[in-house]
């Protein structure tokens, strides 16, 4: 989730001409603080980034939200609930749920 005023796109999804991801967007920027953050190789970043898109278009999710605009909300709080996993987490039960998948 974005403040569309800072960022309006992610920027191309494609790998830059060295192979990486050394362009000047959000999307590299992102999968280069990952592949930093997890100690992954940058290389190796294509499979472990997902970018949701349209199932008829194929184009990125993207919302923008207004003040007062009830119909959008509901598109982006349905759109953003699978990040919550409720279901999966034991809250307040003392367990960790980052790292987890490291053990």
């Amino acid at each position: 989730m974005l403040n569309y005023d800072a960022f309006c796109s992610l920027g191309t999804f494609y790998r830059s001409p060295d192979g990486g991801y050394s362009d000047d967007n959000l999307y590299h920027r992102c999968m280069r603080a990952w592949s930093w953050a997890i100690g992954w190789p940058l290389h190796d970043m294509a499979r472990l980034a997902h970018v949701a898109t349209d199932k008829l278009t194929g184009e990125p999710y993207v919302y923008c939200l207004h003040r007062n605009d009830a119909a959008t909300f509901a598109q982006v709080f349905c759109a953003a609930s699978y990040m919550c996993k409720a279901y999966s987490k034991l809250i307040a039960k003392g367990i960790r749920c980052f790292e987890g998948s490291r053990r």
